[in-house]
């Protein structure tokens, strides 16, 4: 049965294993296919080979102190491929402890989430986009789904607008 729960682990998820100074001892195969790594290039490096430069050095900051104190770190950054590219990955970070309770090594689990975030940058590309058309216009403009729910109203419409039970009342 463990062996048949490694196996789904390691196919849906990025997973690695870190020294208590943060050099990775194992990389399984997702987190070379993802990053773009193999496995050679990976092991003995810290988690810095993917560091994007998205983040703000409190942001790792934060992470370490967090797992270096004993406790789990869950999370959400940008990561950086061999290619340059970036991929985003939801992180649970788990400390494992020796019998004094000090951390040996760190067990990191992934799941890639790249393409939620880049349809939700779509997203706010488009709201953006409709923001500023809306203000060019400088009328209001209202837009509804086909249940009669508000999906957009722009700033000038505000006033006129009254929302009952999710519907628009006008």
């Amino acid at each position: 049965m463990a062996e048949e729960l490694l196996d789904a682990l390691d196919e849906h998820a990025i997973v690695s294993v870190a020294d208590v100074d943060g050099r990775i001892i194992y990389a399984n195969d997702r987190f070379c296919e993802v990053s773009g790594f193999t496995r050679d290039e990976l092991m003995g490096e810290t988690h810095r080979i993917v560091k994007s430069g998205e983040h703000a050095s409190t942001f790792y900051e934060e992470l370490w102190n967090t797992i270096t104190a004993g406790r789990v770190w869950h999370g959400v950054f940008a990561n950086r491929r061999k290619d340059g590219g970036t991929y985003w990955v939801a992180s649970t970070i788990i400390p494992v402890q020796d019998e004094h309770g000090l951390p040996e090594r760190y067990v990191s689990i992934r799941t890639d989430i790249t393409r939620q975030k880049t349809l939700e940058q779509a997203v706010r590309e488009q709201q953006a986009f409709l923001s500023d058309v809306t203000e060019a216009v400088g009328e209001g403009v209202l837009v509804a789904d086909s249940k009669g729910r508000c999906v957009f109203r722009s700033e000038e419409h505000t006033s006129e607008l009254q929302v009952t039970s999710g519907y628009l009342v006008c």
